[in-house]
């Protein structure tokens, strides 16, 4: 097809004004009777006017046909149906992963035997609990997603960086993009950040790297907002610098941070991200800020908060019971766990109400019996962190399958979190409250 050069409408018009300026050409009023009086002929003052109209005629024409021709150009089609996306980043090291061999301090974490990872020592990769529920049981499902770490994922052609890409760096959108752009699974380094999987991008300059990110979308028809860029990570001095960008970032990893690097000051977490951390709150967020919004997780054995919270049950409101208004020795624990998330520095989230905090025969999470309620069986929709649903299958990967395996046929403990769901689901809303997950996750 021979492509048409268009001259911008403003350029057609300064070129006629340009051949002929009508107003510099003849005194002022020389249309007048006294002008036509004063010796020139009529037909010059007629004259003078047909070409002002003429003139006139021509820049409204010209317009016109601009504006008709740019309206038929074919435009570029992602570009065209393109809406303003969101896009979630990610720093790796005790972020998407965990601390290596500290599955006992973080039971929500899983190690990957046979993959290792070099982040901070040596050891089998270790997924913190944001990568075993999955980056899509969050709102990010529906964003697209980066990359923007310190480290290397283990160097060249790793495992690490395998199983990342196949396991834990998917979301819908996501999904549907990289099969459209084969660059947006490459790795790129800092200085030239060519591709959204940065690695080796110093402390402090990642907000940098990020909007290298950014426009590396933008050039492929993705319009992401700056107040729409959503970075999560778990080093202290990384996330203030991303407010002179515009962007959102949230440190992550609050209820567990290492206390044996950097001379014990919590510049690094331990466990990694949880899904409950991963919100879509606009602003700059530290640990130590406003953490309204999070999701819930009622503590585990090995969790810092859960350590906290059965020392307030056994000892502290024996000694300080002023430290726990409204609470006695027989309060449960999801009670004392809701005093103690009041104080930032115990690092306690909100307990959800869960299936550890009632009877288990009524909780029903794992009976077998199924209901036939057509409310769940229309459309899809992954559960998300604060919601009953979440916390139910939350509950069924960290205790429940361990506690009672017959109450899970055809599960196991490295079931997906969207397989357990869809069993909560396919058991009816009085044994899990959970929607039909979709399919496109599984």
């Amino acid at each position: 097809m021979r492509s048409v050069s268009i001259a911008p409408a403003f350029l057609i018009i300064a070129a006629v004004d340009a051949a002929v300026d009508v107003d510099s050409a003849y005194p002022a009023g020389s249309g007048s009777p006294e002008y036509a009086d004063s010796g020139r002929s009529a037909v010059a003052v007629t004259d003078t006017i047909q070409l002002q109209r003429a003139i006139h005629k021509h820049k409204q024409d010209s317009v016109s046909i601009h504006n008709n021709m740019v309206r038929q150009m074919p435009r570029h089609p992602e570009v065209e149906t393109q809406e303003s996306r969101c896009l979630c980043v990610f720093d790796i090291d005790r972020t998407l992963t965990g601390a290596q061999g500290k599955v006992d301090q973080c039971p929500r974490n899983r190690e990957i035997t046979g993959v290792h990872d070099n982040a901070y020592g040596h050891g089998w990769l270790t997924l913190s609990a944001l990568s075993v529920a999955g980056i899509d049981s969050t709102f990010c499902n529906q964003c697209h997603l980066g990359i923007c770490s310190a480290g290397d994922a283990d160097g060249e052609n790793s495992k690490e960086r395998a199983y990342l890409l196949e396991h834990v760096l998917l979301t819908d959108v996501q999904k549907e993009f990289n099969a459209k752009h084969a660059d947006a699974t490459k790795w790129s380094y800092w200085g030239n950040v060519n591709t959204p999987l940065s690695l080796n991008v110093p402390n402090k300059e990642k907000q940098n790297a990020v909007e290298d990110i950014r426009k590396w979308y933008s050039r492929r028809g993705v319009s992401i907002a700056s107040n729409q860029v959503y970075f999560f990570g778990d080093r202290v001095e990384n996330i203030p610098p991303f407010a002179k960008l515009g962007f959102n970032a949230r440190e992550i990893s609050c209820d567990a941070r290492d206390k044996h690097l950097y001379g014990g000051s919590g510049m690094v977490g331990v466990c990694g991200a949880t899904p409950e951390e991963v919100i879509r709150k606009q602003g700059i967020y530290n640990c130590d800020d406003d953490r309204s919004g999070e999701g819930c997780h009622t503590a585990l054995e090995g969790d810092e908060c859960y350590a906290n919270v059965k020392w307030a049950m056994e000892i502290g409101i024996k000694r300080h019971p002023h430290w726990y208004p409204g609470l006695t020795a027989s309060s449960s624990f999801v009670d004392f766990q809701l005093e103690l998330s009041k104080d930032d520095k115990l690092r306690c989230p909100e307990p959800c109400h869960s299936p550890t905090a009632q009877d288990e025969s009524a909780a029903a999470v794992g009976e077998s019996e199924a209901s036939s309620s057509e409310s769940f069986a229309l459309a899809c929709r992954n559960t998300t962190p604060g919601e009953e649903c979440y916390a139910n299958v939350n509950w069924v990967m960290t205790e429940g399958i361990y506690k009672h395996p017959s109450w899970y046929p055809g599960l196991t403990a490295s079931s997906s979190f969207h397989e357990i769901q869809e069993m909560l689901f396919e058991k009816g809303p009085k044994h899990g409250n959970c929607p039909k997950p979709c399919l496109g996750t599984l």
